[in-house]
């Protein structure tokens, strides 16, 4: 979604920027026989691969020795998994990504993989405002950038989710979790970024 610039005096704020990178995120769809159906334009940045190259083929093609992935097919009532996997870069170079996988409810054997293209760096004046806000915060808390891309969680807010800090860092509410209520809460987050806070404070 691309913001637009306003008038001065129209009563709009102005985002003359694009809030959200739809391709910052790697997103690719796996069947339940381990068949890539659908190819995202982040996984193109990530692995080189265009979409055409990679649907319809096993996802064992993208592992440099073409083994079974250790990916959770083979993990039967699991609905997530995230680990450290090594890919193979259309140039032929090996890429080691931090890995989420989401098992599909529309499909009980196929999977969401998603992974970030880069992740946000921490910041000095970052860690010190963690150390003071999030450390004495009694609930669950993530702080996410102007692109909807989570840069801090504090440690209820991993313990929740069940992942660390660093592997969520760089996803979106709606990649870490499938769920309508993640779209409502980005869907708010989006309305902020466009028009500000409502009265209140409240999203």
């Amino acid at each position: 979604m691309t913001g637009s610039v306003s008038a001065p005096g129209d009563g709009r704020r102005a985002w003359p920027f694009e809030f959200v990178d739809e391709g910052a995120t790697a997103r690719v769809d796996v069947d339940g026989h381990g068949v890539v159906t659908a190819w995202s334009e982040g996984a193109r940045r990530l692995l080189g691969y265009r979409a055409a190259e990679v649907v319809g083929r096993d996802a064992a093609a993208l592992l440099p020795d073409g083994a079974p992935p250790e990916l959770p097919r083979s993990l039967p009532g699991v609905r997530r998994w995230s680990g450290t996997v090594t890919l193979l870069h259309r140039d032929g170079h090996r890429l080691t990504v931090d890995l989420l996988a989401h098992r599909l409810r529309n499909d009980g054997d196929g999977w969401l993989l998603v992974s970030p293209v880069t992740r946000p760096a921490p910041t000095p004046e970052g860690d010190a405002f963690v150390l003071r806000g999030f450390a004495q915060s009694p609930c669950t808390m993530a702080l996410y950038d102007t692109g909807l891309r989570l840069r801090w969680a504090n440690a209820d807010m991993e313990g929740v989710m069940g992942l660390s800090q660093e592997a969520m860092r760089g996803l979106r509410v709606t990649e870490l979790v499938l769920d309508p209520e993640s779209e409502r809460t980005e869907e708010g987050m989006r309305a902020v970024l466009e028009t500000g806070p409502r009265p209140g404070g409240h999203l």
